[in-house]
């Protein structure tokens, strides 16, 4: 397991230092976006866009993650954490004419853990969206968490999708 310190970034294999000095900022203000976490104190952001093909004609391929903790509901022993991760995927490009469209694969996954005081988190379950349309559509996806003590039941809903998403959760096996 890494190590985690603010300043996560690297970019093609290097730490980016200019953004260690940067003011970091609490989960909260991401509002749900996967993308706007990796700039908070629990984000991190790592991309590689080295990847060449056609014996280096085609250039700058790689991929790229983005995201961090999207919400903190606090329950009985422990706490309720939603995180979001972006992932994308560049395909290597003839790098003229410039500032053409590239061809990449953009998805989203959504981890509800429950972290148990003094112990490891566990994922109690993950959701995968694939085939988001562009990285503009990928800045706009919200996701939420709803819990309901009485039911211990959760709610996860992610917004910015071609079509709404809504799924509860029951967790009272794993909450008592």
């Amino acid at each position: 397991m890494l190590a985690g310190t603010a300043g996560n970034f690297w970019f093609d294999g290097q730490r980016f230092e200019r953004l260690d000095t940067s003011p970091r900022r609490p989960y909260e203000e991401a509002k749900g976006s996967s993308f706007s976490a990796a700039f908070t104190d629990n984000g991190v952001s790592v991309s590689y866009g080295q990847e060449t093909a056609w014996f280096g004609l085609l250039r700058r391929g790689g991929w790229g993650i983005e995201g961090g903790l999207l919400q903190r509901i606090q329950v009985v022993r422990g706490s309720l954490d939603l995180y979001g991760k972006l992932v994308s995927r560049t395909y290597p490009y003839f790098p003229f004419p410039p500032h053409r469209d590239t061809r990449e694969d953009i998805s989203l996954e959504i981890f509800l853990l429950h972290r148990p005081v003094a112990s490891a988190a566990v994922i109690m379950r993950k959701w995968v969206f694939d085939g988001i349309p562009s990285r503009d559509a990928a800045v706009e996806l919200r996701a939420r968490l709803e819990y309901a003590p009485n039911s211990k039941r959760a709610v996860v809903t992610v917004t910015g999708l071609a079509g709404p998403f809504q799924e509860g959760v029951d967790l009272s096996p794993f909450l008592h």
